[in-house]
C-alpha cells in the first residue's frame, strides 16, 4: 500500500475512487492488529562442506504422509491479561477438518509478550493430486478473539522416485541434490550430443551450442537459467519477483496438475526468481507458461516458456528450482513444490 486512497494515477490505496473500502477488514486485522497469531516451523540442518549449516525447507508444501508441525505463537500488544485458549484445525477446501486441537496456556499473557502457545502436529493425508489446505487458529484471550489462517499445499508422494528416461546436465551444481529424490535419472557430465533424442528428457542448468544442436535434432530439454548473465537463446533481465509485479499462469499442458491460483504465492515461494526472460525480439515459435506483468510499466516478461528449436523443443525458465535465496529451501530435495513443478514439466516433455 503506497497511499491511503486511490488517485487518478495510482490505485494502490485502501479506498477506491468512491471512498469504498477495497479489502475485508478481517483480512488486515489478522496480521496488523495489536494482538496477532503467528505460525512458525521446525528448524533443520545439513552437513555441507565439512560444516553444520542451517537448511531452510519448504514449510508451505508437503508430500502426503509427511508430518506437519505448526508452532503457534502470539504477538500480544493489546491490553488483555490472563490465560489463553487456542483452537486450531486443518481442512481441505469444502471438507470437514481432518485434524484439530485445543490447548490452554499454562501461563498468563501480559501486554508486550511474544510467546509460543502450542505445536499442532498432524500427518498430511492421502491425495491423488495437489490439494490446498487451510490451517486456521483462533485464540480467546480475556474474551477477545484473535484469528488467523494460512494456506498450505499437499502433494502426492514424490514421483521422482520412479523417474526414468531423464538425464541431468548440471556443471553448475545447482541441482546436485536431485539424485537424492530421483535415483533413476542419469547424470550426464559431458555435452549431451550423444543422448538418444527420442527417449531422454534433458534437464540442464546451462545453455551452449552442443545443447542447442541436440535440441534442434529433436531433443527435449528443460533449461534452467540462473541469472541475467547466463548465456541462452534469449536475453535474461534482472527484475523482482514480488514487488510491483503480477504472476500470470498461462494455459499450457506442461503445468500438469500443479496447483495454480491467482496469487501463486506459497506454492511459488521456494522457486521465486529475480530475473525473467525477454522474448520480445524472439522470432521463433514459443508458448508462455508463467509470465511476469509489471504493474508500473505493463511490460510482460517470462519466467517460463516453451520454445520450438528446430525439430525439438525446450522449456526455458529462470525459476530457482533449487531455491537457495534468502529463506528459500536449500536444494531441490527440500523444495517440495518446485520439485513437483519440475516433475510436471519433465512428464510433459516425455510425452511429446
Amino acid at each position: 500500500m503506497t497511499g491511503e486512497a486511490d488517485t487518478p494515477i495510482s490505485t494502490a490505496g485502501m479506498w477506491d475512487a468512491r471512498d469504498q473500502l477495497k479489502f475485508e477488514p478481517a483480512a488486515f486485522r489478522a496480521f496488523n492488529a495489536d494482538t496477532v497469531l503467528l505460525v512458525g516451523w521446525d528448524r533443520r540442518r545439513d552437513w555441507v562442506a565439512g560444516g553444520d549449516r542451517a537448511a531452510p525447507w519448504d514449510t508451505w508444501n508437503y508430500p502426503m504422509g509427511t508430518m506437519v508441525r505448526a508452532h503457534f505463537m502470539l504477538s500480544h500488544y493489546g491490553a488483555e491479561r490472563g490465560p489463553l485458549v487456542l483452537r486450531w484445525q486443518a481442512a481441505l477446501a469444502t471438507h470437514a477438518p481432518f485434524a484439530q486441537g485445543t490447548h490452554e496456556s499454562a501461563f498468563a499473557l501480559t501486554p508486550g509478550d511474544l510467546r509460543e502457545l502450542a505445536v499442532a502436529e498432524f500427518a498430511a493425508p492421502y491425495v491423488s493430486q495437489p490439494q490446498k489446505v487451510l490451517l486456521t487458529a483462533e485464540a480467546d484471550l480475556g474474551g477477545t478473539v484473535i484469528y488467523n489462517t494460512w494456506q498450505l499445499w499437499f502433494f502426492p508422494r514424490d514421483g521422482w522416485r520412479t523417474a526414468s528416461g531423464i538425464a541431468l546436465h548440471d556443471p553448475a551444481g545447482r541441482l546436485h541434490y536431485l539424485p537424492r529424490i530421483a535415483p533413476g535419472i542419469s547424470v550426464n557430465r559431458n555435452t549431451p550430443h550423444t543422448l538418444p533424442a527420442t527417449s531422454v528428457v534433458l534437464i540442464s542448468t546451462v545453455w551452449n551450442n552442443d545443447i542447442s544442436a541436440w535440441i534442434e535434432r529433436g531433443g527435449r530439454a528443460i533449461i534452467l537459467l540462473a541469472d541475467a548473465a547466463a548465456p541462452g537463446p534469449v536475453p535474461v533481465r534482472a527484475m523482482p519477483f514480488w514487488r510491483e509485479a503480477i504472476r500470470l499462469a498461462e494455459p499450457h499442458a506442461a503445468w500438469g496438475d500443479f496447483p495454480l491460483d491467482d496469487a501463486l504465492a506459497t506454492q511459488m515461494f521456494g522457486c521465486a526468481a529475480d530475473c525473467a526472460l525477454d522474448l520480445v525480439g524472439y522470432t521463433g515459435q514459443w508458448q508462455p507458461l508463467l509470465r511476469r506483468l509489471d504493474a508500473r510499466t505493463m511490460f510482460v516478461h517470462e519466467y517460463a516458456a516453451e520454445l520450438q528449436v528446430g525439430s525439438g523443443r525446450a522449456i526455458l525458465s529462470t525459476l530457482r528450482i533449487e531455491g537457495g535465496q534468502g529463506a528459500q529451501p536449500l536444494g531441490i530435495a527440500r523444495n517440495t513444490a518446485a520439485a513437483y513443478l519440475l516433475w510436471c514439466w519433465a512428464r510433459y516433455l516425455a510425452a511429446q
